[in-house]
C-alpha cells in the first residue's frame, strides 16, 4: 500500500512574527497543514528544494478582533442566529482574523437572549476550539448621555434577572464581555459580575474620573473603544479617559480606522499604555465590512458608507468598516508604535485581555499553519488556513 503523500510549502521570511517576538529571516516548512519546521535560514540546508522557496516580507499570526458587530452583509442586531454567525466567521478568515467575539450592541430582551443561543448553538456544532470565542455584549445598560449610535429605547439599568442571566450565560458560552456604564450598573453589581468571571468593561459612559477608578477596583478589567462615546480628557475633569491612562493593567480597546481617533490621540494613548496596560486594536465592524454595501439599517435606522466612514443621518459614527490589517497598516505608515507592539494589538494582546494562555496561541513547529502574509508595504496579501491559501 503507497505512503500518503506528502505536501510541504517552504516560505523564507525577511520578518516572522510569532504571536510574541519578531524574528529576521527565518526559513518555514508547511508539511500537511503544519509547521514543520521553523528556524534561521542560515541553518537550513537548501540544495534540495532551493527553487521551491517563496520569499515574503512579513508572515505572522492571523489576528483576534473582540468587538464585530457585523461583516458580509450581516449584522448581528439584525439577525441574531447561527447562520448570521457562520457568515461572519468565514468573512473574518477571509479578511486574516481568526479568533473574534461577535457584539451585540443594545437592543431589546428578546434579541439579546437570541444572540446568547446561537453562539452557544455555533460552538457546539464546531467544538471548543470555534474561532468564536464567546460573546461581548455591549449595553443595552449603558448611558443616554453617551449613547452614540445605541437605540436609546433600549438602554435601561441592570436588574436582578439581568444579572443572574449574565452569570448563567456565561457558563455556557464560555467567555462573555459586557460593556457596562455606571450610570446603569451598580458598584455592587459590578463585583458581583466580575466575582462570576464575567469580563466587564467601562463604555459608553459620562462618569467621571473618580467613579471610573472605583469600578475598576471594583473589578471592571477594561474600556470599550478608548476616547470614544465616553468623558473625555481635560486638566480639571479626566474623566474615563484620563482613568484609563492612568490605572495599571487595564485592557484598552482602541478603533484604529482613520475617523474614529486622531492620529496624535492614538500616539499619546499608546506611549502611555504599551508601557503600563494592554491595548488592542477592534474593527468595532458592521454589516459592510468585506462588501461594497453602501447603507444598511440598524435599529430602523439608515446608517451610511461614505469612504469606509459609517455614519447617522445625523453623522454620529456608527462602527467601522475597517478590517484589521489595514488597520495595521495604518499603525505602520503613521508610525502610532513600534512594529511589534502594532502587531502584539492584534494578536497577543486581545488574547490575553480574555485570560488565554498565549503558548495555545503562538506559531510553533508542530501546530495548525494559520497565518497572514504581507509585503513590504504592510499590506496583507495572503491569508493561509492549515497550509493552504484560503483566498
Amino acid at each position: 500500500m503507497s505512503a500518503k503523500p506528502r505536501h510541504k510549502h517552504y516560505f523564507r521570511c525577511h520578518y516572522f512574527f510569532d504571536g510574541k517576538d519578531i524574528f529576521e529571516d527565518i526559513f518555514i516548512c508547511v508539511e500537511n497543514g503544519k509547521f514543520e519546521k521553523i528556524a534561521p535560514y542560515n541553518t537550513i540546508n537548501k540544495k534540495d528544494f532551493q527553487e521551491q522557496i517563496e520569499a515574503v516580507y512579513l508572515l505572522s499570526p492571523l489576528f483576534t478582533d473582540l468587538q464585530v458587530n457585523g461583516l458580509g452583509g450581516v449584522q448581528f442586531n439584525n439577525d441574531p442566529s447561527l447562520e448570521c454567525l457562520q457568515i461572519m466567521a468565514e468573512t473574518q478568515i477571509k479578511l486574516g482574523t481568526y479568533y473574534f467575539l461577535p457584539t451585540l450592541i443594545t437592543d431589546s430582551t428578546t434579541v439579546l437572549k437570541q444572540a446568547c443561543e446561537a453562539v452557544v448553538q455555533f460552538q457546539n456544532e464546531n467544538g471548543k476550539h470555534s474561532n468564536i470565542i464567546g460573546l461581548h455584549l455591549e449595553g443595552p445598560h449603558v448611558s443616554i448621555a453617551k449613547k452614540g449610535a445605541h437605540a436609546p429605547e433600549h438602554i435601561r439599568p441592570m436588574s436582578q434577572d439581568d444579572l443572574i442571566y449574565y452569570i448563567k450565560t456565561h457558563e455556557e458560552v464560555g467567555l462573555l464581555k459586557l460593556t457596562i456604564a455606571p450610570e446603569s450598573v451598580t458598584l455592587q453589581q459590578t463585583q458581583m459580575l466580575a466575582e462570576a468571571g464575567i469580563y466587564l468593561s467601562l463604555g459608553h459612559t459620562n462618569c467621571d474620573y473618580e467613579t471610573a477608578i472605583a469600578y475598576f477596583n471594583a473589578g471592571v478589567k477594561g474600556v470599550t473603544h478608548l476616547y470614544n462615546a465616553m468623558s473625555g480628557l481635560s486638566h480639571r475633569a479626566p474623566g474615563l479617559v484620563g482613568a484609563a491612562l492612568t490605572h495599571e493593567n487595564l485592557n484598552i480597546g482602541l478603533i484604529a480606522d482613520g475617523h474614529h481617533i486622531h492620529t496624535g490621540a492614538l500616539k499619546l494613548a499608546l506611549s502611555i499604555l504599551n508601557k503600563q496596560a494592554n491595548p488592542f486594536l477592534v474593527t468595532d465592524a458592521m454589516a459592510p465590512l468585506g462588501t461594497s454595501l453602501a447603507y444598511f439599517e440598524l435599529n430602523d435606522r439608515i446608517i451610511m458608507n461614505e469612504h469606509d466612514r459609517l455614519t447617522l443621518e445625523d453623522g454620529t459614527l456608527a462602527g467601522a468598516n475597517v478590517a484589521l490589517p489595514k488597520m495595521v497598516k495604518y499603525c505602520q505608515d503613521h508610525k502610532i508604535a513600534s512594529p511589534i507592539d502594532i502587531l502584539k494589538m492584534v494578536t497577543l494582546n486581545p488574547l490575553n485581555a480574555l485570560g488565554l494562555n498565549d503558548q495555545d496561541f503562538t506559531l510553533k513547529e508542530n501546530t495548525a499553519a494559520n497565518f497572514n502574509i504581507f509585503n513590504e508595504n504592510w499590506e496583507q496579501i495572503d491569508v493561509y488556513i492549515k497550509g493552504k491559501r484560503y483566498n
